[in-house]
């Protein structure tokens, strides 16, 4: 969708004055040196072996794709892997008010919060309620490639990685200095897009430590509805069935390229998929009404087939002009990463980051069960008036238990979402190698995250419940059905005597017997649904603002120890075990609305909720055979982690204990050349920045990219 037809891609800003601060005196010889093939071991697992095989596909994505795509987020990045489904995304973000403008990515479709996202094998920060992470927050100058494993994940890296494992491994050895501009325009000449990009790095202490420090900022402009290009027609598939089905088609579902859409309309519309009254909804001939600006009856055509609540014909309104294909997305990221050597064998680090998104969307129109209008609704259209029975003078306060017809309506106002995130990281361990066949390793990090989201012109409907079908009128004073309550429309029967241009308009339920009805319905504004009649005050009624204010934070201690347990006839016996504690703290608080989850689209209620989480695994590979006829290597690997969570705030306190596991399992190694896995051959770069390019061996054909 994305096309470079105008503007600039400016690849590494500064690299005529990185060359002259970081190259030195350094020889061309040196320098193709430098940019020769360096083997990086990508095992998927978390055995200290050398690596050559893997027990589990790892699929790897480095950094030299990523720019060559012209891709400036690591998350769209991983989004062009085919073993991950884009659904929370800026692309896809029209569809929800969720995490707006958030790149959290769904390994094998199987939902974004069963697989676990590490950056250098560790926990980042949790963006979400459901603690997932935003990969926003990585800035791209600093990934050196993303390795993806998907077998075996839960047992080796967390009980979380149900569908797999996504590791982001930075370039901690960066030298130098890189920087990006990036510029993009579609072929429609919207949906601008800017990204700035400078990292860099040093040694110091004598080339005893070094750190690297990264920062990025984009700002994404949106795209409007699928209407904004050429290939967008009014699309969908009709359910065949019932009153507006046309039998002579032989199926039940019915896929139409153009012409379909929804049954329904802002101003309203009667037809006889939503009422029974034939005289109404044929008063002008075309079984189905809608109405002009001014309230008036007009010919509204069903077409067929039509069911439920889309249809095939010439006045359905598409739902695409709801949807944005891109939402626009403000972000920068800041990271930071340094070691230092205390003694050979002794390697501390620390490192901490900072990002903040801001997303916004225009999201779809309310559209939920036809509206019922009473037979003394005093803005029903004279000409439709005419078709009733004679209304009462004195409205009764009770809720009629059926309408005289009802009216397919779309919201009049079109919801906005909003989603600010800021998120803070720090992390600090120690690596620490025992001998030339054990090692161990531990760190503790904090993360903190304050996510604040909105959605203006939120029709509050209320729970179907809350409507009072009868004298019992509202079972909780707090309940709110304010949607129900403005279009239950009736004349106050305190003005029965007077001309009805001088009676007054009220919301039946605030003349209810029920005190408790009346309390929670005082201030309701009545709603004249037809046409473009509603007052500015009755708008402001129904249309009420959500808010979301949400903070989590993240303490975890974790410790591995890696080693070889003894040689045997094939090959070294191997082990890794390790312990985890995570404390995991979310609050959230919303409006008051909300708590009663009145809205049309609904966050949830507040709560406040922690869990205590104690992983521990093991991990083995038992050598069987090498260097056999035709068997280079025949090894067995498995793995298990018991997990115990403690969890309150939902209602009480739980504990549960899970067991995951990899069961043992056989893998054929057949290594390669000395070039297998190498995607790309060596090249002159711009970039001045000692870089360790990314190769793998596998058995498995999984894709490498280089």
């Amino acid at each position: 969708m994305r096309q470079l037809n105008v503007g600039f891609v400016v690849r590494q800003l500064v690299w005529s004055a990185a060359c002259v601060l970081a190259a030195g005196g350094v020889s061309a010889a040196e320098a193709a040196a430098d940019d020769e093939l360096e083997q990086v071991v990508v095992t998927g697992s978390r055995l200290a072996t050398s690596g050559f095989s893997s027990p589990t596909p790892v699929t790897v994505l480095g950094a030299d794709a990523i720019e060559e795509l012209g891709i400036t987020n690591i998350g769209a990045g991983a989004n062009q892997l085919p073993a991950f489904r884009a659904t929370t995304t800026p692309t896809t973000n029209g569809f929800g008010s969720f995490n707006v403008g958030a790149q959290i990515v769904n390994l094998r479709g199987l939902g974004v919060s069963r697989n676990l996202v590490l950056v250098d094998g560790r926990r980042f920060a949790p963006v979400t309620r459901e603690g997932t992470v935003d990969l926003n927050l990585v800035p791209s100058g600093l990934v050196e490639r993303l390795e993806v494993v998907t077998g075996g994940a839960s047992a080796a890296y967390g009980s979380d990685a149900v569908a797999g494992a996504v590791n982001v491994i930075l370039d901690k050895d960066l030298t130098g200095i890189k920087a990006q501009a990036d510029y993009g325009v579609t072929g429609e000449g919207d949906g601008q897009n800017y990204h700035l990009s400078l990292a860099g790095g040093a040694s110091f202490a004598g080339g005893r430590g070094h750190f690297i420090l990264g920062g990025e900022y984009a700002k994404q402009d949106g795209i409007g509805d699928c209407f904004t290009r050429s290939y967008c027609t009014n699309s969908a598939v009709i359910t065949n069935t019932g009153a507006g089905a046309n039998s002579a088609l032989g199926v039940t579902l019915y896929r139409v390229n153009s012409g379909a859409g929804f049954i329904a309309n802002p101003r309203g519309v009667i037809n006889s998929l939503n009422t029974t009254n034939v005289a109404i909804r044929n008063l002008l001939g075309t079984n189905g009404l809608t109405f002009d600006a001014a309230g008036n009856p007009v010919a509204y055509r069903l077409g067929i087939p039509s069911s439920g609540v889309t249809g095939v014909g010439p006045d359905t309104t598409s739902s695409y002009t709801t949807v944005q294909l891109e939402v626009p997305v403000d972000r920068y990221a800041t990271f930071g990463h340094a070691y230092f050597d205390f003694s050979d064998n002794v390697r501390g680090f620390i490192e901490g980051s900072f990002g903040h998104v801001d997303g916004e969307v225009d999201q779809s129109r309310y559209f939920g069960a036809a509206l019922p209008i009473f037979v003394d609704n005093p803005f029903v259209p004279a000409a439709i008036r005419a078709l009733l029975p004679a209304a009462s003078a004195t409205p009764s306060g009770v809720r009629p238990a059926a309408g005289s017809f009802n009216l397919a309506v779309l919201g009049q106002r079109r919801g906005h979402s909003a989603s600010e995130a800021d998120s803070m990281r720090a992390t600090t361990g120690l690596k620490v190698t025992l001998n030339d066949k054990w090692s161990w390793d531990a760190y503790y990090q904090y993360a903190h995250t304050d996510r604040f989201q909105s959605v203006e012109n939120n029709l509050a409907t209320g729970a179907p419940r809350l409507v009072a079908q009868g004298p019992a009128g509202i079972s909780n004073a707090a309940s709110t059905a304010y949607w129900s309550w403005a279009n239950d429309a009736v004349y106050n029967p305190a003005d029965a005597a007077l001309p009805a241009a001088q009676r007054r308009i009220v919301c039946r339920a605030t003349i209810s017997a029920d005190a408790a009805l009346r309390a929670a319905a005082s201030g309701c504004v009545p709603f004249n649904p037809f046409g473009d009649q509603a007052s500015q005050a009755a708008l402001d009624y129904v249309y009420r603002t959500l808010t979301e204010d949400i903070h989590i934070a993240q303490h975890v201690v974790a410790a591995n120890l890696q080693g070889e347990v003894a040689e045997l006839w094939a090959g070294p016996l191997s082990i890794a075990t390790g312990l985890e504690y995570r404390h995991d703290s979310t609050s959230l608080q919303h409006d008051a609305l909300s708590n009663s989850f009145a809205y049309f689209q609904n966050f949830g209620a507040d709560y406040n909720a922690s869990q205590d989480v104690l992983e521990g695994y093991l991990e083995t590979e038992l050598p069987l055979a090498r260097d056999l006829p035709m068997i280079n290597a025949l090894n067995f690997n498995g793995a298990i982690r018991r997990t115990r969570y403690d969890i309150s705030g939902f209602g009480g306190a739980q504990r549960l204990p899970r067991t995951s596991w990899m069961p043992p399992h056989g893998r054929w190694a057949w290594c390669g050349s000395p070039s297998t896995g190498r995607a790309s051959g060596s090249r002159p770069r711009a970039t001045f920045a000692r870089r360790t390019s990314t190769r793998c061996s596998r058995p498995a054909p999984a894709l490498s990219v280089r």
